[in-house]
């Protein structure tokens, strides 16, 4: 029996041991990995400078995304760029310049992101909804990490005003879909002479069709607020997610980087728990709107 317990003891003792050199051994990878990715964003903000200066080719930015677990992410705690995508977790965005700026997936016509005053820009994540006017100082709209999530945003050229919102499941739009057209009714001062033109962008083939289906329900329900969809990009992704971005002075879309954004938005615990919740509790949280209605 004593040979057996100590036999056991060291068989612990060894399991112990080699499961300490497991973590220590993941440890290290993770913080190589960290820094390769903390260089790569250097070197990728130097040359995006250049680029900017009229060194180099204009380019636009191009987003390519590591998946990680939540424990994961957590051993990269300075990273605050990751993003949320529903069912897949933390995304962690990494820089890439090798897209030409000609090429384009959106039929409207797109905007530079680089163009822009990144300080005018209002984010909406995942479970959110933003709202602006073309006078407004944060005349920009823009959402990002669409894997099986669907953006929508809206435009009304008659009182120029622009919509955001990052729908995760078909029962964010059943249920607060209506939000959308009661901060739209707050903003309108006249009624809009054209339909309310929408871009859709993001989605899954197979996982969210029933969130599109959804939209394209949610947006005839009311007859005084008119909507056509005048472009989309759905149901061709993958985890990696798209983004969507808006001016509400001119209408005009485009793609958005919140890691190009020195004034981009941090993800909280709060947001990232909220988004888990959106299954089993829908909601869409109005993440900015004018701050004077006129």
């Amino acid at each position: 029996m004593k040979k057996f317990l100590f036999v056991t003891m060291i068989f612990a003792s060894s399991m112990e041991y080699s499961m300490q050199r497991a973590v220590n051994s993941m440890q290290l990878i993770l913080a190589r990995s960290a820094a390769l990715v903390r260089n790569s964003l250097v070197k990728a903000n130097t040359i995006l400078a250049k680029g900017a200066e009229g060194v180099l080719p204009k380019v636009e930015p191009v987003v390519q995304r590591v998946q990680l677990n939540r424990g994961f992410a957590r051993a990269l705690p300075k990273l605050n760029f990751c993003k949320i995508t529903a069912g897949i977790g933390l995304v962690l965005s990494m820089e890439a310049t090798e897209h030409i700026a000609a090429e384009t997936r959106f039929k409207a016509k797109t905007l530079n992101q680089a163009d822009l005053p990144q300080e005018a820009i209002a984010e909406a994540l995942q479970s959110e909804a933003a709202f602006t006017q073309a006078n407004d100082s944060k005349y920009i709209l823009a959402t990002y990490g669409c894997g099986s999530c669907v953006a929508v945003a809206g435009y009304d050229e008659t009182n120029q005003v622009a919509f955001i919102v990052h729908f995760a499941n078909k029962n964010e739009v059943k249920q607060r879909g209506g939000l959308i057209f009661y901060n739209l009714r707050l903003l309108l001062k006249q009624s809009p002479k054209t339909p309310i033109k929408l871009h859709l962008r993001g989605g899954i083939k197979g996982l969210s069709e029933e969130i599109v289906q959804a939209i394209k329900i949610w947006m005839r329900i009311c007859s005084d607020l008119p909507m056509e969809i005048i472009s989309e990009d759905i149901l061709n992704g993958g985890c990696e997610g798209k983004s969507l971005l808006i001016n509400s002075k001119t209408g005009e879309v485009g793609n958005y980087e919140s890691i190009l954004n020195p004034h981009h938005r941090t993800i909280t615990d709060s947001d990232f728990i909220r988004c888990l919740l959106s299954t089993h509790r829908p909601s869409i949280v109005v993440s900015y709107k004018p701050k004077i209605i006129n």
